[in-house]
C-alpha cells in the first residue's frame, strides 16, 4: 500500500489494508516483493496530483521488473480522473474512487484474472462504515475519522466533487472505535474530517 495525501486518506488506506488482510492477503513493506501494489491517491492540488502520478508510475515499473502482478489505484485522483487516466495508463489494472470500501479485495482478484476494472462511481450519499483497520501510525497515536465529504462548495476547492456531500459518522460508531483504540494502547486519538465544525448537522445533531 502506498498512501498519499491527508490523514483522512490514511484512514481510508488503513481500512483498505484491513479488508485485504481479512480476505487472506499478506501485507509486505517492500514493493518489490508484492503481488499487488495499491496506490491511494490525492487529487486536491497540482503538487499532490503529480506526486500521485509518480507513485503510480513507480508501481507500474515494479510490475515490469518485479513480482507485482497488478497495480490498483484508489482514492481522490482516481475518483476525479479515472476514465481519462485509464485510457492514458493501460499498465494500471484497476481504478477505483473514494467509495471503494468493501470492494477492494474483489477487484484485486479480478485483476489477477486479467480483468480490468474502472469503477469511479460517485461517493455514497450516507456514511458507509469500514471494516477493521490496520493501524499504520505509531502504536500510541491514531486518526479517527468522524465525517467525510463537504457541503461548503468553496470556489477554490474540489473536495465536494471528489468526496461528495457532508456525511457525519454515527456517534455510536465513533465511540466504539475510540474504545477499541484505547484497549490496544492508543493514548492519542486525533479526530479528522473535512469540516469538524459541521459534525452532526446532517443527522439532526448540530454542534454535537
Amino acid at each position: 500500500m502506498v498512501s498519499l495525501g491527508c490523514p483522512k486518506n490514511l484512514v481510508d488506506s488503513e481500512g483498505a489494508l484491513g479488508e485485504i488482510v481479512q480476505a487472506g492477503h499478506e501485507i509486505v513493506v517492500d514493493n518489490t516483493l508484492a503481488d499487488v501494489i495499491v496506490v491511494n491517491t490525492c487529487g486536491f492540488i497540482e503538487g499532490a496530483r503529480s506526486e500521485s502520478l509518480d507513485a503510480i508510475l513507480d508501481a507500474a515499473e515494479c510490475k515490469k521488473v518485479g513480482n507485482c502482478r497488478a497495480v490498483v489505484v484508489i482514492g481522490c485522483l482516481s475518483q476525479r480522473y479515472a476514465d481519462d487516466l485509464a485510457k492514458e495508463m493501460p499498465e494500471v489494472d484497476a481504478w477505483m474512487g473514494v467509495g471503494h470500501a468493501g470492494n477492494l479485495s474483489e477487484t484485486i482478484e479480478s485483476a489477477f484474472k486479467g480483468k480490468r476494472v474502472v469503477d469511479a462511481c460517485g461517493p455514497p450519499a450516507e456514511w458507509v462504515e469500514q471494516g477493521a483497520r490496520v493501524q499504520s501510525t505509531p502504536p500510541w497515536t491514531a486518526y479517527l475519522k468522524v465525517s467525510d465529504g463537504c457541503d461548503n462548495r468553496c470556489a477554490y476547492c474540489a473536495i465536494p466533487d471528489i468526496r461528495g456531500q457532508y456525511r457525519s459518522r454515527p456517534e455510536s460508531l465513533i465511540v466504539d472505535e475510540a474504545a477499541r483504540m484505547a484497549e490496544r494502547g492508543v493514548r492519542e486519538i486525533i479526530l479528522v474530517g473535512q469540516d469538524l465544525t459541521q459534525y452532526g448537522a446532517d443527522i439532526g445533531k448540530p454542534n454535537a
